[in-house]
């Protein structure tokens, strides 16, 4: 689908902007902005910002939905002034270079912002240089003279968010061309009824942007979240529903949800995980031990995914054990740990136990005959040791 940028800036300008203008140069579009004080009159050419100039035609295809995600996902909207995305994967920041050199803006021009909690300074030793020559390395800066690095106040452990090096923001300030970017973004629900291609790539974006991979204990993939504010959530709801067949829910943490197995399908045949390497790898690792554990039979699954059976065989990986060191550690009653060793057969519910499935032997513990010791066999360490490794 092409599109005409003047049309795109004309629909989504602000209503009390007066002050640019729009003019046609071939197969390109200037756009310039002229600033002014309290009285309406033009500030100093100094401290105007620098005219811009755009293809006349943009192609909303599936590449252009994945940059626009990712904005929308991380992006500073309905801010004319400035264009800013941040994130902590410079797989991602490099990303968003290379799509704002497409628009004609240097990476010379760009500033970049990182923010790090003080805690990280505390737990990993490292000083501001050291920052700098990583990310300089990582966005390949031929210098670091525009990356400012924000030590914050964080109580705990650093969180995901301000990672290791910290979360780097990319910032370009024009103001022409952030009235034509805001007004991308602003076009988005326009264009994705038509082409598919354009809003399967939009969301990819948005989940490698504000989605986060949730896996159980034993490494399965649980759920798949999207943050966003209030109007986002509901626009994403809408959107996943209507176009993907995804039913989500929302949390009261503000972020949108859903699970299970044929939603997650969804999310692999569309490829809506690829874009960010960590949720990537975590997805694959996650959906591979889920499709796995379905292919269990329905009585070994049961007993398999309770995390008090699992907590048991991890306790028997070092040594035998009686049942009341059993009861003792962990914390649940004698017939509760029968069920899980033995199975539980009812009218409405039977799974087998650790010992039918082999993964658990038990022997009558000579000196107390009614006393039974168990042992983790090889098949249940070769288990635990798979579950570890996924």
């Amino acid at each position: 689908m092409i599109l005409d940028t003047s049309e795109i800036i004309d629909r989504y300008k602000p209503d009390d902007s007066p002050n640019f203008d729009i003019n046609f140069h071939g197969d390109k579009v200037s756009i310039s902005w002229e600033n002014r004080d309290k009285k309406g009159r033009p500030l100093n050419k100094q401290n105007q910002p620098r005219k811009v100039f755009l293809e006349k035609a943009i192609c909303f295809n599936e590449k252009l939905g994945e940059e626009l995600g990712l904005y929308f996902g991380d992006g500073t909207k309905n801010d004319i002034s400035c264009v800013e995305f941040s994130n902590f994967s410079p797989e991602l920041i490099l990303r968003f270079i290379a799509h704002m050199s497409e628009f004609g803006v240097k990476s010379e021009d760009l500033h970049f912002g990182i923010k790090l909690s003080k805690n990280s300074k505390i737990k990993y030793g490292l000083g501001d240089e050291e920052i700098k020559s990583r990310w300089r390395n990582a966005l390949k800066l031929r210098t670091d003279k525009n990356i400012n690095i924000s030590w914050l106040n964080t109580p705990g452990e650093p969180s995901s968010y301000l990672q290791k090096y910290g979360t780097c923001s990319v910032r370009y300030f024009n103001s022409p061309f952030g009235l034509f970017y805001n007004s991308l973004i602003n076009s988005i629900p326009d264009y994705v009824e038509t082409n598919p291609g354009f809003r399967t790539g939009f969301i990819r974006g948005v989940i490698a942007a504000d989605g986060n991979i949730n896996t159980r204990k034993n490494g399965s993939l649980s759920l798949v979240r999207i943050a966003g504010s209030k109007d986002e959530r509901k626009y994403l709801m809408y959107f996943l529903k209507k176009f993907f067949g995804i039913i989500s829910k929302e949390d009261k943490n503000n972020q949108i949800y859903f699970g299970g197995i044929e939603k997650v399908k969804k999310i692999k045949n569309f490829q809506l995980h690829m874009l960010h390497p960590d949720k990537r790898e975590s997805f694959e690792r996650g959906y591979g031990i889920l499709l796995n554990n379905l292919s269990r039979k329905p009585d070994e699954y049961a007993v398999l995914k309770n995390k008090a059976g699992m907590r048991i065989m991890d306790f028997l990986e070092n040594a035998p054990t009686k049942t009341k060191h059993l009861i003792e550690n962990m914390g649940v009653s004698r017939d509760y740990v029968k069920m899980i060793m033995n199975g539980y057969r009812s009218a409405r519910c039977r799974y087998k136990g650790l010992v039918e499935l082999g993964m658990v032997s038990v022997v009558t513990n000579p000196a107390r005959r009614c006393e039974k010791i168990w042992t983790l066999t090889e098949k249940g360490k070769a288990y635990l040791q798979n579950c570890t490794q996924k």
